[in-house]
């Protein structure tokens, strides 16, 4: 069930916001700044599908580390997928885009959103991936089922 749970998080992966801006560029400065924000080992604290809430038993072993440009998903002491990711803090809401280096969705490229404040990160996407979401928000019975989960940084 988890491993499940994992694959329909991550239809949150991807790549490709980077920028060809100058260095200096205040674009290129927000995506060091909140790369930087990223960087660390977050618990799963919630996670919402189809505007269902997943039970809080089923998220305790998962973590979500991005060190550098890169985001590994563990379920305990194992790695379940892995991704390189590139940010878009220019857009409203801010974008991050993912592509599965390993795992079930390898290859492939994940459209989502993502805001960090302080010590609480939260992401959402949609599972059939064909356009960006627009919200954290998620909705039943839709085309665009949208995946938000919210998790806080761990202590050191």
């Amino acid at each position: 069930m988890m491993s499940g749970l994992i694959i329909a998080i991550f239809t949150l992966a991807g790549v490709g916001l980077a920028s060809p801006n100058k260095p200096g560029d205040k674009k290129d400065d927000a995506v060091v700044r909140d790369q930087k924000s990223l960087q660390g080992s977050w618990k799963l604290i919630s996670v919402e599908t189809e505007g269902q809430k997943v039970p809080p038993e089923q998220l305790k072993v998962t973590r979500l580390i991005f060190t550098s440009d890169k985001l590994t998903i563990q379920e305990g002491d194992k790695v379940r997928e892995t991704y390189t990711f590139l940010l878009a803090p220019e857009k409203n809401p801010k974008g991050i885009d993912m592509k599965a280096i390993s795992g079930p969705r390898k290859g492939q490229t994940i459209l989502g959103i993502y805001d960090v404040v302080g010590n609480v990160l939260r992401l959402c996407d949609s599972k059939s991936n064909r356009h960006r979401p627009e919200s954290f928000e998620t909705r039943p019975d839709s085309d665009f089922i949208a995946i938000s989960i919210v998790l806080h940084r761990d202590k050191p």
